[in-house]
């Protein structure tokens, strides 16, 4: 698949779901045993950006403050990551109902570590259906 250099390579839906999918597709295909560290320090990290609400240096300005075209790829980018932030609350929604952004996080982040450790099967189904329902909210967001 070609990705359109100003459309979906810097569309953070677009990146974050390959990463999702792609450490799904690892842990079912391994049953646990393989699990890629720079896929999950990256999974990790939208964790720790939804916990602090923290997506985006800075705002992008109105389509009349910008200086050319290169810009307006900026306001795109910034959609893209509301639709992240969206996909990650209804995984939230989805994978923890009624836990708060912060206990959400912390679970999550601590499947993982021991999912480090080893692949208890209990962890182990636990890091592949919140996957599994990141990966769903990607795609639909």
């Amino acid at each position: 698949m070609l990705i359109d250099q100003y459309t979906e390579a810097s569309e953070p839906l677009v990146t974050s779901r390959v990463i999702a999918s792609s450490l799904l597709a690892d842990l079912r295909s391994s049953n646990g045993t393989h699990l890629e560290p720079l896929g999950v320090e990256n999974v990790l990290r939208l964790l720790e950006m939804y916990r602090s609400d923290d997506f985006y240096a800075d705002e992008p300005r109105g389509i009349l403050e910008q200086d050319d075209f290169a810009d307006l790829n900026a306001l795109r980018e910034f959609d893209g990551f509301n639709r992240l932030k969206e996909a990650l609350r209804s995984t939230h929604a989805t994978f923890l109902p009624g836990s708060d952004v912060a206990d959400f996080t912390q679970q999550v982040t601590e499947i993982f570590k021991v999912l480090r450790a080893s692949n208890e099967p209990e962890n182990l189904a636990k890091a592949q259906r919140f996957l599994s329902d990141l990966t769903n909210a990607l795609s639909n967001a």
